[in-house]
């Protein structure tokens, strides 16, 4: 994920970050560059940022806070299988995918015998 703002002339930004809600912010990097790419961010957190600059005079203030829920990998879903006269179907309920829409289905098949569970 990149987190980027609005260039302004002559500072130095200071990217703070909350990773844990139930601590302090802490700097996250200081830099002249307008993005920061962060690489390890788990999945199904919850993260907050700010921002400020300094130039010459001093700091300013913060910015508004930013808050990132990044989305969870969906559960794999419970298959049920029907036998019917001619074929099987296969079931199974749409599983919790943290509020980001499921895009596909993958369905491996394979044939031959099977040891069954009983």
């Amino acid at each position: 994920m990149t987190v980027s703002w609005t260039a302004l002339e002559n500072v130095v930004y200071e990217l703070f970050w909350q990773p844990d809600p139930t601590k302090e912010f802490t700097l996250l990097a200081t830099s002249r560059s307008t993005s920061y790419t962060l690489n390890t961010l788990q999945t199904g957190g919850g993260y907050r940022f700010k921002l400020r600059a300094k130039n010459s005079c001093g700091y300013g203030p913060f910015s508004q806070m930013l808050d990132i829920h990044m989305p969870t990998v969906p559960f794999k879903p419970p298959l049920e299988a029907y036998k019917e006269k001619c074929g099987l179907v296969l079931a199974w309920q749409m599983p919790d995918s943290g509020g980001v829409p499921v895009e596909q289905y993958k369905v491996e098949v394979r044939t031959g015998r099977f040891k069954t569970q009983e």
